[in-house]
Protein backbone atom coordinates (compact mmCIF):
# COMPACT_ATOMS: atom_id res chain seq x y z
CA UNK A 1 0.00 0.00 0.00
CA UNK A 2 1.10 3.67 -1.00
CA UNK A 3 2.01 5.99 1.87
CA UNK A 4 -0.27 8.09 0.40
CA UNK A 5 -3.50 5.48 1.40
CA UNK A 6 -1.86 4.90 4.39
CA UNK A 7 -2.05 8.44 5.60
CA UNK A 8 -5.46 8.91 3.74
CA UNK A 9 -6.45 5.86 6.20
CA UNK A 10 -5.30 7.60 8.94
CA UNK A 11 -7.11 10.84 8.28
CA UNK A 12 -10.31 9.48 8.52
CA UNK A 13 -10.10 8.73 12.56
CA UNK A 14 -8.38 12.20 13.36
CA UNK A 15 -10.32 15.30 14.25
CA UNK A 16 -9.96 17.40 10.93
CA UNK A 17 -7.79 20.39 12.81
CA UNK A 18 -5.22 17.46 13.55
CA UNK A 19 -5.12 16.16 9.66
CA UNK A 20 -2.50 18.96 8.35
CA UNK A 21 -0.16 18.03 11.63
CA UNK A 22 0.37 14.64 10.22
CA UNK A 23 1.03 15.80 7.32
CA UNK A 24 4.07 18.11 8.38
CA UNK A 25 5.10 15.31 10.63
CA UNK A 26 5.18 12.50 7.90
CA UNK A 27 7.35 14.79 5.14
CA UNK A 28 10.22 15.51 8.38
CA UNK A 29 10.36 12.20 8.45
CA UNK A 30 10.81 11.36 5.07
CA UNK A 31 13.64 14.66 4.63
CA UNK A 32 15.42 12.68 7.63
CA UNK A 33 15.55 9.30 6.04
CA UNK A 34 17.13 10.77 2.74
CA UNK A 35 20.91 9.83 2.36
CA UNK A 36 23.47 12.57 2.33
CA UNK A 37 24.73 14.41 -0.81
CA UNK A 38 28.21 12.34 -0.21
CA UNK A 39 26.80 8.90 0.40
CA UNK A 40 27.44 6.41 -2.33
CA UNK A 41 26.38 2.54 -2.81
CA UNK A 42 29.56 1.16 -3.62
CA UNK A 43 31.31 -1.94 -3.05
CA UNK A 44 33.73 -2.74 -0.24
CA UNK A 45 37.07 -1.41 -1.34
CA UNK A 46 36.20 1.07 -3.77
CA UNK A 47 37.85 4.18 -3.25
CA UNK A 48 35.43 7.02 -4.41
CA UNK A 49 36.74 10.36 -3.34
CA UNK A 50 39.75 12.42 -4.33
CA UNK A 51 42.84 12.15 -2.51
CA UNK A 52 41.88 15.93 -0.97
CA UNK A 53 38.74 14.36 0.64
CA UNK A 54 40.16 11.00 2.72
CA UNK A 55 41.44 11.69 6.15
CA UNK A 56 44.45 11.10 7.76
CA UNK A 57 43.52 7.72 8.49
CA UNK A 58 41.32 6.39 5.75
CA UNK A 59 44.50 6.83 3.72
CA UNK A 60 46.57 5.14 5.44
CA UNK A 61 44.66 2.05 5.17
CA UNK A 62 46.86 -0.39 2.53
CA UNK A 63 46.73 -3.51 0.63
CA UNK A 64 49.93 -4.90 1.69
CA UNK A 65 49.70 -6.84 -1.43
CA UNK A 66 50.72 -3.28 -3.57
CA UNK A 67 53.41 -1.73 -3.56
CA UNK A 68 53.14 1.11 -0.49
CA UNK A 69 55.40 3.33 -2.92
CA UNK A 70 57.03 2.97 -6.70
CA UNK A 71 59.67 5.15 -8.28
CA UNK A 72 60.37 5.31 -12.45
CA UNK A 73 63.01 7.11 -14.01
CA UNK A 74 62.12 7.82 -17.18
CA UNK A 75 65.21 8.62 -21.07
CA UNK A 76 66.37 11.56 -21.20
CA UNK A 77 68.26 13.25 -24.18
CA UNK A 78 71.60 11.42 -23.49
CA UNK A 79 72.29 8.50 -21.21
CA UNK A 80 69.97 8.06 -17.92
CA UNK A 81 68.81 5.39 -16.34
CA UNK A 82 65.88 4.31 -16.55
CA UNK A 83 64.24 1.95 -14.17
CA UNK A 84 61.18 1.31 -12.19
CA UNK A 85 61.37 0.24 -8.37
CA UNK A 86 58.82 -0.98 -5.94
CA UNK A 87 58.66 -1.04 -2.34
CA UNK A 88 56.46 -3.15 -0.52
CA UNK A 89 55.51 -3.14 3.80
CA UNK A 90 56.68 -6.63 4.44
CA UNK A 91 60.49 -5.28 2.79
CA UNK A 92 60.01 -6.60 -0.25
CA UNK A 93 61.88 -4.77 -3.18
CA UNK A 94 61.20 -5.36 -7.00
CA UNK A 95 63.29 -3.58 -9.70
CA UNK A 96 63.19 -3.43 -13.77
CA UNK A 97 66.21 -2.05 -15.57
CA UNK A 98 64.95 -0.59 -19.01
CA UNK A 99 67.79 1.34 -20.03
CA UNK A 100 71.51 2.55 -18.87
CA UNK A 101 71.17 0.14 -16.15
CA UNK A 102 73.92 -2.19 -14.91
CA UNK A 103 71.48 -4.54 -14.38
CA UNK A 104 68.48 -4.83 -17.24
CA UNK A 105 65.23 -6.64 -16.83
CA UNK A 106 63.66 -8.25 -13.61
CA UNK A 107 65.72 -8.13 -10.55
CA UNK A 108 64.38 -8.01 -6.70
CA UNK A 109 65.74 -7.79 -3.10
CA UNK A 110 64.75 -6.91 0.31
CA UNK A 111 64.63 -3.53 2.63
CA UNK A 112 64.36 -2.82 6.15
CA UNK A 113 60.56 -2.71 6.87
CA UNK A 114 60.83 -0.18 8.85
CA UNK A 115 62.28 1.93 7.08
CA UNK A 116 59.88 1.50 3.96
CA UNK A 117 57.25 2.34 6.37
CA UNK A 118 59.14 5.21 7.89
CA UNK A 119 59.52 6.26 4.19
CA UNK A 120 55.87 5.83 3.18
CA UNK A 121 55.02 7.88 6.73
CA UNK A 122 57.92 10.57 5.74
CA UNK A 123 56.20 10.98 1.76
CA UNK A 124 52.17 11.03 3.38
CA UNK A 125 53.55 13.71 6.30
CA UNK A 126 55.45 15.88 3.54
CA UNK A 127 52.26 16.20 1.54
CA UNK A 128 53.60 14.30 -1.74
CA UNK A 129 50.02 12.13 -1.39
CA UNK A 130 48.11 15.42 -2.24
CA UNK A 131 50.85 16.78 -4.84
CA UNK A 132 49.57 17.76 -8.55
CA UNK A 133 49.64 14.37 -10.63
CA UNK A 134 51.70 15.98 -13.50
CA UNK A 135 54.47 19.00 -13.34
CA UNK A 136 55.31 18.94 -17.08
CA UNK A 137 56.44 22.03 -19.51
CA UNK A 138 52.66 23.44 -19.66
CA UNK A 139 52.24 23.50 -15.58
CA UNK A 140 53.12 27.32 -13.94
CA UNK A 141 55.42 26.44 -11.74
CA UNK A 142 58.02 25.02 -13.70
CA UNK A 143 59.00 27.80 -14.93
CA UNK A 144 62.25 28.46 -16.00
CA UNK A 145 62.02 24.94 -17.65
CA UNK A 146 65.03 22.97 -18.70
CA UNK A 147 64.15 20.44 -21.87
CA UNK A 148 65.38 17.01 -22.65
CA UNK A 149 65.56 15.72 -19.09
CA UNK A 150 64.01 12.36 -17.56
CA UNK A 151 60.64 12.30 -16.52
CA UNK A 152 60.10 11.13 -12.41
CA UNK A 153 57.04 9.41 -11.52
CA UNK A 154 56.53 9.06 -7.76
CA UNK A 155 53.97 6.02 -7.03
CA UNK A 156 52.53 6.29 -3.39
CA UNK A 157 49.63 3.98 -2.01
CA UNK A 158 46.68 6.39 -0.63
CA UNK A 159 43.63 3.86 0.83
CA UNK A 160 44.41 0.96 -1.37
CA UNK A 161 44.82 3.01 -4.50
CA UNK A 162 48.48 3.85 -5.50
CA UNK A 163 48.33 7.54 -6.94
CA UNK A 164 51.22 8.61 -9.28
CA UNK A 165 52.82 11.86 -9.72
CA UNK A 166 54.59 13.00 -12.70
CA UNK A 167 57.32 15.50 -13.02
CA UNK A 168 60.05 16.28 -15.14
CA UNK A 169 63.54 16.65 -13.16
CA UNK A 170 63.91 20.21 -15.97
CA UNK A 171 60.67 21.75 -14.05
CA UNK A 172 62.78 23.73 -11.26
CA UNK A 173 59.95 25.01 -9.53
CA UNK A 174 58.11 21.40 -8.80
CA UNK A 175 57.66 20.79 -5.20
CA UNK A 176 60.78 19.67 -3.58
CA UNK A 177 59.14 16.84 -1.98
CA UNK A 178 58.66 15.23 -4.53
CA UNK A 179 62.63 15.13 -5.79
CA UNK A 180 63.44 14.20 -1.44
CA UNK A 181 60.62 11.74 -2.07
CA UNK A 182 62.51 10.17 -4.98
CA UNK A 183 65.68 9.88 -3.69
CA UNK A 184 64.18 8.96 -0.42
CA UNK A 185 63.01 5.84 -2.57
CA UNK A 186 66.19 5.40 -4.05
CA UNK A 187 68.05 4.80 -0.84
CA UNK A 188 65.70 2.55 0.83
CA UNK A 189 65.46 0.13 -2.08
CA UNK A 190 69.09 0.32 -2.38
CA UNK A 191 68.88 0.80 -6.36
CA UNK A 192 73.20 1.42 -6.61
CA UNK A 193 73.74 -2.24 -6.96
CA UNK A 194 71.65 -1.90 -9.96
CA UNK A 195 72.24 1.10 -11.57
CA UNK A 196 74.93 3.10 -10.79
CA UNK A 197 77.15 -0.06 -11.73
CA UNK A 198 76.94 1.28 -15.12
CA UNK A 199 77.73 4.95 -14.32
CA UNK A 200 81.27 3.38 -12.69
CA UNK A 201 81.85 1.67 -15.66
CA UNK A 202 81.09 4.76 -18.03
CA UNK A 203 84.09 6.69 -16.00
CA UNK A 204 86.10 4.03 -15.88
CA UNK A 205 89.54 5.23 -18.72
Amino acid sequence: MSRARILGHAQVFLPRRVRPLLWLVFGVGMMACRPSKGDADVGEGTVTNTVAEHSDAERRVVDLAQPLLSLTRGPCYGSCPEYTVSLYGDGRVEYQGTAAVAVMGAASGRADSAAVWAAYEALLADGVSAADTVYGVDHPACQPYIPDTPVVTIGVQVARTLRRIQFEAGCAGAPSSLRRASEQIDRVAAVDGWVRAHIQKEKTP
